[in-house]
């Protein structure tokens, strides 16, 4: 089994950011953010994508109420089976 994300020796022109960019689209995971205001959702993208470097368009997914959520885990669980 290959070396898991916090034990890989980083390349050192990489940031911290573009290695955890790498490694979430190769599992390809996906950050679920739920609020029902847009404005609570907009503002945790950008402090998210800011703070770890990574590109929240390719990974993020919004949600404005539970059962919305709720459709966008089923929709992942069932695409992942």
């Amino acid at each position: 089994m290959g070396k898991s994300f916090l034990e890989a020796q980083p390349n050192p022109r990489m940031s911290k950011g573009s290695l955890l960019d790498i490694q979430m689209r190769k599992n390809q995971r996906k950050i679920l953010i739920v609020d029902d205001q847009i404005f609570n959702i907009n503002a945790l993208k950008i402090i998210i994508q800011h703070s770890l470097k990574i590109d929240m368009s390719k990974i993020c997914v919004k949600a404005t109420s539970g059962k919305t959520a709720l459709n966008h885990i089923q929709a992942n669980i069932d695409q992942n089976r």
